[in-house]
């Protein structure tokens, strides 16, 4: 079974023209003309995360959840989430490196818009438990905060620093 695929674009191209099979995710595009030894060596690392992510599972940034059972793996350590804080951790990981509005976290947690006041501080205080569970796994840096916006998922710089 194909877990994923790396797809060189034509020069120009913006789109692949052929669909990929059903059961393969494109893991990484990119535009072969951007395509240098470095950006292909990420995209193949890459390709290597996803096959060793088990199936029910999303990794991103070596961060690894199970979505069944709710399990955070990082750094060769592992904590349990909460409902609320998976969907949060999820929404983040489907859209890695963007900023995911509050808005669109309150939907994703509650089914409801932003305008309640009590679906604010619930976003914020899962927010909140998810950052403290991700500092245990020494990633907590990776979720950042986006004043008056959201909050994004990043790609770790330098070493993890050891959980408090």
């Amino acid at each position: 079974r194909a877990i994923g695929a790396l797809v060189l674009l034509p020069d120009g191209a913006t789109w692949l023209r052929v669909p990929l099979p059903r059961d393969v995710r494109p893991a990484v595009v990119l535009p072969s003309a951007s395509a240098d030894d470095g950006a292909l060596r990420k995209a193949l690392d890459q390709l290597r995360v996803d096959a060793k992510v088990p199936v029910g599972s999303i990794a991103v940034y070596g961060i690894t959840l199970d979505r069944r059972s709710r399990e955070v793996r990082a750094n060769d350590l592992r904590a349990r989430l909460t409902a609320e804080e998976a969907s949060l951790l999820i929404e983040l990981m489907e859209h890695p490196a963007q900023i995911v509005r509050r808005d669109q976290l309150a939907r994703a947690l509650v089914g409801r818009p932003l305008s309640d006041p009590r679906t604010r501080a619930m976003v914020e205080e899962h927010a909140q438990k998810l950052r403290a569970k991700l500092e245990g796994l020494a990633v907590a840096e990776q979720m950042q905060a986006v004043r008056d916006v959201g909050f994004r998922l990043v790609e770790r710089r330098g070493r993890p620093r050891p959980p408090r």
